[in-house]
């Protein structure tokens, strides 16, 4: 019974100390003046990316392996063109 009441005390003080520490301040955490924007510049900065190819060698990949082989020139190809 004491737990429960301690428990309940413990519970209630913290929900005051959380109401009581929320404040709905003005302040701003801004350094630059209010007539000041930031603006950040795009750049492209082309780099090189490793591709890890992990194949399961599977007997029921076997179709999946025939379509990734077929195929892996037209991903080859492709590359060049994707902008990552």
């Amino acid at each position: 019974m004491k737990k429960t009441v301690a428990s309940k005390a413990l519970m209630m003080a913290s929900a005051v100390a959380l109401v009581a520490g929320c404040s709905k301040g003005t302040g701003s955490y801004s350094l630059l003046n209010d007539a000041e924007d930031y603006k950040q510049q795009a750049v492209f900065i082309p780099k090189q990316i490793d591709i890890l190819w992990v194949i399961d060698n599977s007997g029921s990949m076997k179709t999946s392996q025939d379509n990734l082989a077929a195929n892996f020139q037209s991903f080859h190809l492709a590359l060049p063109t994707v902008q990552l």
